[in-house]
């Protein structure tokens, strides 16, 4: 996903690339917006892992 953030990030820099975008400006924050959400919610995951594992680790002693 975060590839073609970085793609676009790169082709916006040339000017030859100018009106030759594959997506449209709101087809980009619909695709930006589910690739944030993804990202929040894997963070959110990784949290409530790590959390279980102290619980697991220093409550049952």
């Amino acid at each position: 996903m975060g590839a073609i953030l970085r793609l676009r990030n790169i082709l916006t820099s040339f000017d030859e690339f100018a009106g030759n975008e594959i997506l449209s400006e709101r087809e980009f924050q619909d695709y930006q917006n589910a690739y944030l959400d993804l990202t929040r919610a894997k963070k959110k995951r990784n949290v409530f892992k790590k959390l279980t594992i102290f619980f697991e680790k220093y409550m049952n002693l």
